[in-house]
């Protein structure tokens, strides 16, 4: 995504928007940070990898973050609580080495993928834009 992109998707975010998105992710972070300096948690560090790049690239701007017990969950809703038929990514630590992504309304209908941890902002990029599309997207076409 261009810095122009990036730029026009933040102009449509409604008023505030940006910043409680930037906390929920300040949120999920400091969580799995705790969580994984528990030596028998050390498994989560990835996770701990994975939100910090999310937020380095400033994707934390335009999706909400939030926990479901371990399972990161990424929306553009405009607050907490995902509806039925809301489009949002699920991801989970496979194994250590691997991350494993769902994307669509529901576990039963939705597009996965599990790859290793170092690729992660180039495997979640296309999940991130096509939530986007599907929601921000089509609300401002």
């Amino acid at each position: 995504m261009t810095d122009d992109e990036f730029t026009q998707k933040l102009a449509l975010l409604p008023e505030g928007l940006e910043e409680k998105n930037i906390k929920s992710w300040e949120n999920v972070l400091r969580f799995y940070k705790m969580a994984a300096s528990v030596p028998s948690n050390s498994w989560l560090t990835p996770m701990v990898d994975m939100i910090q790049t999310v937020i380095d690239s400033g994707q934390n701007k335009l999706f909400r973050a939030g926990l479901q017990l371990y399972t990161l969950i990424i929306s553009a809703k405009d607050e907490h609580r995902l509806d039925v038929g809301d489009h949002h990514i699920r991801v989970d630590i496979h194994n250590n080495n691997s991350i494993e992504v769902w994307y669509g309304t529901n576990s039963y209908d939705s597009e996965e993928l599990t790859f290793d941890c170092n690729k992660i902002i180039v495997e979640l990029q296309p999940f991130l834009s096509k939530l986007w599309n599907e929601t921000r997207g089509k609300k401002n076409a």
